[in-house]
């Protein structure tokens, strides 16, 4: 299934560097759907191509992409990236099976690998991962990453 995505940090194209709305939503439209990496990578040049060097925000949204698609790997349901957290929420216990999974156990792994920096949650029901310190969509994504790069235990 899909991940959600929420923040509280700038990411976003801003009108001054895509000044139609119309097409601005559009854009946005286009990176909801996609799925791999080459596409965004054809994505990030036909922005240059067409309107200049891309600004810090709108580097950050276009990494939304990576991070969602890793996050699904993960098995990960929800992510919230605010205050300079990333929150990693799991699915309920309708699907117990998945806290048995290589994918549950490379996430545990990683919370291994860094106690001081992690709390796993459980609030009315649902589980979730709190990682302290992450700034930006960038370093998000290094994380899943790691974490999808871990053996399972």
């Amino acid at each position: 299934s899909d991940c959600v995505v929420e923040s509280d940090m700038e990411i976003l194209l801003p009108a001054s560097y895509v000044p139609q709305e119309s097409e601005r939503i559009s854009l946005y439209q286009e990176l909801d759907s996609m799925e791999r990496e080459t596409d965004v990578m054809e994505f990030r040049k036909r922005l240059e191509d067409r309107f200049g060097k891309i600004p810090r925000e709108a580097q950050e949204l276009i990494r939304i992409v990576t991070l969602r698609r890793i996050a699904r790997t993960l098995g990960i349901e929800k992510i919230a990236l605010k205050m300079g957290r990333m929150y990693i929420y799991f699915v309920g216990d309708e699907n117990k099976a998945y806290y048995q999974s290589a994918a549950f156990g490379r996430i545990l792994h990683y919370l291994q690998n860094d106690p001081k920096r992690c709390k796993i949650r459980e609030i009315n029901g649902k589980r979730s991962l709190l990682v302290e310190k992450v700034d930006s969509v960038q370093e998000g994504v290094g994380i899943l990453s790691s974490m999808s790069s871990l053996q399972a235990l």
